[in-house]
């Protein structure tokens, strides 16, 4: 099963990830999209060894993000499921 990528956006509309992307070197810009690409094919097994490459402090910052998203996207569900 291949997966697809959501792009992550803040509450207010921004979108950091997609910045971050942009200020980088075209190599760097390629190894991510490489290593995205085998993530959409292989699935958490490929992403979890990227983990130890990844300084702690962009680890926190990815988990906080996640965090707020599944946040908002229960926040979002609950409100559907009112009358």
């Amino acid at each position: 099963m291949r997966r697809r990528w959501r792009e992550y956006r803040t509450e207010m509309g921004n979108r950091p990830v997609k910045a971050f992307i942009a200020e980088l070197e075209p190599e760097e810009m390629a190894e991510i999209a490489a290593e995205m690409s085998e993530v959409a094919k292989e699935g958490l097994s490929a992403a979890r060894h990227l983990r130890g490459e990844i300084s702690a402090r962009f680890i926190q910052l990815a988990e906080e993000r996640l965090a707020d998203w599944r946040a908002r996207g229960a926040a979002r569900k609950d409100d559907a499921s009112k009358p």
